[in-house]
């Protein structure tokens, strides 16, 4: 989910955008775009909040790892 284009290519010989990928912005393939459709983008945005959600559990448990080892817990 890296950049404008499309990072999951399907396709021998320059790929084809796969529909199914989820990246910002319209489908690009190098020769052309085209825009997602709403529900990709609904579930573009679900998965972007599920992420954040997991990054800040994660920087959590971090914070106690590091509690702990200092014995601060």
């Amino acid at each position: 989910m890296a950049g404008d284009r499309c990072d999951g290519k399907s396709g021998l010989i320059g790929g084809r955008c796969k529909l199914e990928s989820l990246h910002p912005g319209d489908h690009d393939n190098g020769n052309k775009t085209w825009p997602r459709s709403r529900s990709e983008e609904e579930v573009y945005a679900i998965a972007l909040q599920v992420l954040d959600e997991r990054m800040r559990q994660q920087a959590e448990r971090r914070k106690l790892i590091e509690r702990h080892e200092g014995r601060e817990l």
